[in-house]
């Protein structure tokens, strides 16, 4: 297909999802209930065995009472997006491939799994699927290019993780900077708080640190950003952020009474006298009743 072909599907699908955006549907809540993925790592290593009598749930300032914990042992839909243009000759194609490999290599028979490439325009090359052999033909056919449209893959791959019901996760690959997005950084964040997909960076390990579109994805959904290592240590931290996603916890709750601004509920969630560090999205919308 070429590449004008493909970057006008991308404009009509975005604005059709974008349309479809509401408060009512996009977080997933019950009518009087607030559901909210948790990791919690100590050292790179999942914690586990937590119940709700170890967290601290703070919403809009005030402490959330008879919250339900659940540990996750789900199957689990993850897209890895990949960024082929500058981002891709700075690092090496063949190391990156290796490192989803491993990564297709870790999945379940349970877990779904889409690969997304992009470069000034993103492109489906495989999903839904575990197979590790489908997605190792994908990979070795993946070729550079130019540009680098992340917000357009980004929104991408989580609407293709959001359409199948359970734990979504999005691994993109990227220096983070944003270079020929039809969707602007305002509008896709607004989709990401809407969502409930976690989204996980790994950046190319030359790029000089710096907050951009890949940390503001990240922050909105509850991620992280991890700089990239060379060889196996790289192909590892696909295979370790996969883990800890895996094994994070549902955190579930009653939104306490008072209006909040636009509808908008900030969320403080920590640990009570443990140790470990937290990862768990910021705020989210209350529906409308």
């Amino acid at each position: 297909m070429r590449p004008l072909a493909i970057a006008a599907i991308c404009v009509t699908m975005c604005a059709g999802l974008l349309a479809q955006q509401s408060p009512q549907t996009t977080f997933r809540t019950r009518v009087d209930r607030v559901r909210v993925d948790a990791m919690v790592v100590e050292k790179g290593k999942p914690v586990t065995g937590l119940g709700g009598a170890d967290f601290d749930v703070r919403d809009n300032g005030r402490a959330v009472s008879e919250l339900e914990v659940t540990p996750t042992n789900d199957g689990i839909s993850v897209a890895i997006a990949l960024d082929l243009g500058e981002s891709a000759r700075d690092e090496g194609v063949d190391e990156l491939i290796e490192a989803c490999q491993s990564l297709a290599n870790a999945l379940e028979s349970r877990d779904r799994a889409w690969i997304v490439t992009f470069t000034s325009v993103f492109a489906l090359k495989a999903g839904p699927t575990n197979d590790v052999e489908t997605i190792r033909r994908v990979l070795s056919a993946a070729e550079p290019g130019s540009g680098s449209a992340v917000w357009d893959a980004t929104f991408g791959a989580v609407s293709l993780t959001s359409s199948v019901p359970g734990r979504s996760l999005v691994l993109l690959f990227t220096d983070g900077v944003d270079r020929g997005s039809w969707l602007n950084q305002g509008k896709a964040l607004e989709v990401l708080r809407r969502s409930d997909v976690v989204v996980n960076g790994i950046r190319p390990a030359g790029v000089l640190y710096g907050f951009n579109a890949l940390e503001s994805a990240a922050k909105a959904t509850g991620g992280l950003v991890v700089y990239a290592e060379r060889g196996a240590k790289l192909e590892q931290q696909f295979v370790d952020l996969l883990a800890q996603f895996r094994a994070g916890y549902i955190l579930s709750f009653a939104p306490p009474p008072g209006e909040a601004k636009n509808g908008w509920h900030n969320l403080d969630v920590r640990l009570r006298n443990r140790k470990g560090t937290v990862r768990a999205r910021d705020g989210y919308f209350e529906p409308r009743r």
